[in-house]
């Protein structure tokens, strides 16, 4: 009800004027009051009162299969919003978005979602948000009934921190890592953890290095979540402010041990220099 509007960041970011539509057919010209990329993630606002505010949900109760709605704006087509049921199709999504850095833990759904509904709310049957709409898979086959959108928790921490501080930081602990997969009695492979490759080198060293980490290391908690692989691990940290304490337990030489460490700034390109063509190449977080 203070004016704030969430969208996506690769919907403004190369706008020089930006407007919002409302529902009654009402347009305002609206405030950048900040955007991240590395989220998809931005934030407008507009000088009126009244607006009704949308109740934001939780990913934990979100399961395979359950009803979802999408509420966009498609094809840019005049005649205000659609809104176009589904199903949540999957879960802790990977998505690729070219230059930038991986969408992590994405809703995937077949509610349709077409070019001009990117930043549109994805709701549950209640009309409780669970997520923002953010891509539309493509692939060589045609992508009907793919669509992508960030999970609520991940779009409450970064509009927050946006309408806070006009930016994002995200956190870092300075490694490169890996899926680490156990082999299990039967012979089964089992994710097991996120296992640190490297250290990160930075001026100061790393968060992770000044806690005692080591390459071969291998995270399987950060706080009370368990961590089965770089992905979760990337999503987690993604959830914590640079200068949160977090508490981390690991796995060296067959051992258990816990640590805690002080979330860095995330440096603008942490990437270590690898093999273009090397698919195995590490995460980095």
């Amino acid at each position: 009800d203070d004016g704030f509007i969430v969208t996506n960041h690769h919907v403004i970011a190369d706008a020089t004027v930006t407007r919002i539509v409302l529902q009654d057919g009402r347009i305002y010209d609206t405030e950048v009051v900040g955007s991240d990329a590395y989220s998809d993630l931005a934030v407008l606002k507009i000088d009126i009162e009244g607006l009704p505010p949308i109740e934001f949900g939780s990913t934990d109760d979100v399961i395979i299969g359950q009803f979802a709605v999408a509420v966009g704006n498609p094809l840019g087509q005049d005649g205000g919003a659609s809104l176009t049921t589904g199903v949540i199709s999957a879960l802790s999504r990977t998505f690729d978005v070219g230059d930038q850095s991986p969408l992590y833990g994405m809703l995937q759904t077949d509610a349709p979602i077409t070019s001009g509904s990117s930043g549109g709310a994805l709701v549950d049957a209640e009309g409780t948000l669970i997520g923002i709409t953010s891509a539309i898979g493509v692939g060589r086959g045609g992508a009907e009934g793919i669509g992508y959108a960030i999970p609520v928790e991940l779009v409450e921490r970064i509009t927050a921190e946006i309408i806070e501080k006009g930016t994002v930081l995200h956190g870092f602990i300075g490694i490169y890592g890996t899926d680490y997969v156990e082999t299990a009695d039967d012979g089964a492979l089992v994710p097991g953890g996120a296992e640190i490759a490297e250290l990160w080198d930075g001026e100061e060293g790393s968060a992770a290095g000044r806690a005692g980490f080591e390459a071969g290391d291998v995270i399987i908690l950060v706080e009370e979540t368990e961590i089965t692989s770089m992905e979760d691990l990337v999503i987690e940290l993604r959830l914590h402010h640079v200068g949160d304490e977090i508490e981390m337990t690991l796995m060296r030489d067959g051992e258990p041990f816990t640590a805690s460490l002080v979330l860095d700034e995330r440096p603008e390109d942490p990437a270590p220099i690898v093999d273009e063509d090397d698919e195995e190449a590490p995460g980095d977080g």
